[in-house]
């Protein structure tokens, strides 16, 4: 199904220049001579003249304001608001901003965490508990799906730092028993009759 779109202009004795586009050309006229037009049009000094430049068949409205984004490019009109909004090309300016400003962009959310460090800490933990089972599920099903890399990953970590990792384990933290026990091993020591028996004491 396809519709006639319009692209007109409004040109005032001033000389500018309002370029428009519409699938009611009647309708769209009668609002720009409305009272309350809010339209670029009312910085055109009165009389105005009113023109169709382009008139064709359409599937869809998104086309014609294309078309008409193509006459504002060409044209220089009192327009104040843009016909077409490419997203992709405004996806694109974003992306070359944040590589070309990294360092700086880096630097201000440094300073903003740490200025708002209990703020974010208070919204982490309580968008955990709101998302906590969703959490939970998500995590289970990527050590699932990722479970050789995952092994992979701790092994390559081990043997890069097996010295630093044996180091750690053999030294031993005082237990609230009087023990002194391997860090690793004191969640057990816990379980164990010697550390019930000692505390009971």
């Amino acid at each position: 199904m396809t519709f006639t779109g319009y692209i007109y202009k409004i040109t005032g004795t001033c000389g500018g220049l309002y370029i428009g586009s519409t699938i009611n050309i009647k309708r769209r006229m009668e609002s720009h001579n409305c009272k309350n037009n809010n339209c670029s049009t009312k910085l055109l000094t009165k009389p105005l003249q009113y023109e169709i430049i382009d008139s064709r068949e359409y599937k869809l409205v998104k086309t014609l304001r294309l078309v008409e984004q193509f006459y504002l490019d060409n044209n220089n009109t009192v327009n104040e608001v843009r016909a077409y909004s490419n997203l992709e090309l405004k996806r694109e300016q974003i992306l070359q901003y944040r590589i070309n400003n990294k360092e700086l962009l880096k630097e201000l959310k440094k300073q903003y965490n740490f200025k708002n460090k209990e703020i974010i800490k208070q919204k982490k933990a309580i968008s955990y508990i709101k998302n906590r089972e969703k959490i939970l599920k998500q995590k289970k099903e990527y050590h699932i799906k990722n479970r050789e890399i995952l092994k992979k990953k701790r092994k390559e970590y081990y043997n890069k730092n097996k010295e630093k990792i044996n180091l750690k384990s053999k030294v031993k933290i005082k237990c609230e028993c009087g023990c002194m026990v391997v860090k690793s091993y004191l969640p057990k020591h816990k379980t164990t009759s010697k550390h019930i028996n000692l505390l009971n004491k």
